[in-house]
């Protein structure tokens, strides 16, 4: 059956940015609940969720899956570390850097075993994970000393990318290797940070920051394709405390703007 749009076709809109990259880079933090227990390194999970390596009090290779209601083991990894950048699903995730023995490691999780991966061109212990387990970014972190250099994996090897504007450990992130957010962390002696950047692919821009600067908190996200929506959860400020805050990040309505099946001409790239 014929539609209005084969018969009459449909507008193709002149538009000078690009709507929904315009609409993050407006995006602020807004305070949420707080947790029962304020705590640093935890991490946000969906209904099918993943926790791997860690500290108790040595480092482990122990994995564990979560179905929604409980906590089962999985296959542990290939090595034992603790502050890994991580990004994925529990079906196809993604384990990147850590404390040690090898600061480069990489591991791939396929639901049943983890894999050894190409490594990191860098050390990046305690740094922040974004995107899947084929498409992914990691960035900030020790080597032991703190950078700013980002690296992006996909599927088969590490390049690296546009560097962050602050340079900071215990930093967190979420999103995709073409709109990413990273925030929160330090940068030693006693700099803690609420940076929020933004990542469109290419480069980093600052961003609204967080009203309370911490590091090492966890972060999850509803909208992991995009980073438009997103928690910061808990972490570590001087004194030492560990926070029980959450913030949330949202986006004005205005990336409504672009429906699915919409056309737009973007006048400053020149292409649709």
């Amino acid at each position: 059956m014929a539609t209005y749009s084969t018969i009459k076709g449909f507008q193709v809109q002149s538009l000078a940015t690009d709507p929904y990259e315009a609409a993050v880079e407006a995006g602020t933090w807004a305070s949420g609940g707080t947790l029962n227990t304020g705590r640093a390194y935890g991490q946000g999970f969906e209904t099918a969720g993943l926790v791997f390596g860690g500290e108790n009090p040595s480092q482990t290779d122990n994995s564990e899956e979560f179905d929604g209601s409980t906590w089962v083991e999985g296959s542990n990894m290939n090595n034992s570390s603790a502050k890994m950048a991580g990004a994925g699903i529990q079906t196809a995730a993604i384990s990147m850097s850590g404390l040690s023995p090898d600061k480069l490691q990489t591991e791939e999780y396929n639901g049943a075993s983890w894999s050894n991966s190409p490594d990191l061109n860098a050390g990046h212990a305690d740094a922040f994970g974004a995107g899947t387990s084929t498409a992914a970014l990691c960035g900030g972190g020790e080597q032991p000393t703190v950078v700013a250099t980002v690296e992006e994996w996909n599927g088969t090897s590490w390049t690296e990318v546009g560097d962050l504007n602050t340079a900071r450990y215990g930093i967190r992130g979420t999103g995709s290797v073409t709109t990413a957010l990273a925030f929160m962390g330090v940068n030693p002696p006693s700099s803690f940070h609420g940076n929020t950047e933004y990542y469109n692919g290419t480069a980093w821009t600052e961003l609204a920051d967080l009203a309370t600067a911490r590091q090492g908190g966890g972060t999850a996200s509803n909208a992991s394709t995009t980073g438009a929506t997103a928690l910061a959860i808990g972490g570590y400020y001087p004194g030492p405390t560990y926070s029980n805050l959450t913030e949330e990040w949202s986006v004005p309505s205005t990336v409504s703007i672009a429906q699915e099946g919409d056309v737009w001409y973007n006048t400053a790239s020149n292409v649709l």
